[in-house]
């Protein structure tokens, strides 16, 4: 068998083997009082959406999703990192720096920490190389922030 034909046949049984839209599950969400309502629990769940759908990948187990108020997100991470990320992804869960709505700069950089979630599905984030980790994500949150 020639190899482009060895690779077809690879990645039918990868896709095969694969969670579908079926299995899904969805975002588990806890926030600091006051900093989410019902329509940004909506919104993330879209957004989970779009990142499988376009990478093809579908988490079999929920999301975890953890808004913090600023003061909290700072302790928690430091002071260089409140001050520098309004989010990001670490230990099987997206930590947002509370505060922000859902504007489409802030919707792209919660798909480009998606993606990251999604692609560490088995946990196999680090083994990833660094293009292909850092391509989707950067690649989808753009296509998001329009």
């Amino acid at each position: 068998m020639h190899l482009p034909s060895r690779l077809a046949l690879c990645a039918l049984v990868l896709a095969a083997a694969l969670p579908t839209p079926a299995d899904a599950a969805a975002i588990e969400i806890s926030w600091d009082q006051d900093l989410a309502s019902d329509h940004d629990r909506e919104s993330y769940q879209q957004l989970r959406e779009l990142v499988s759908a376009e990478l093809g990948f579908w988490l079999q187990r929920p999301l975890k999703v953890v808004v913090y108020a600023r003061a909290r997100y700072e302790k928690q991470f430091g002071s260089a990192a409140a001050f520098s990320q309004g989010a990001h992804y670490q230990a099987s869960a997206i930590h947002v720096n509370g505060g922000s709505r859902f504007d489409d700069g802030f919707a792209g950089l919660v798909v480009n920490e998606m993606t990251h979630a999604v692609l560490d599905h088995r946990g196999s984030l680090r083994q990833l190389p660094l293009w292909l980790n850092e391509g989707p994500a950067e690649r989808l949150s753009y296509m998001r922030r329009g």
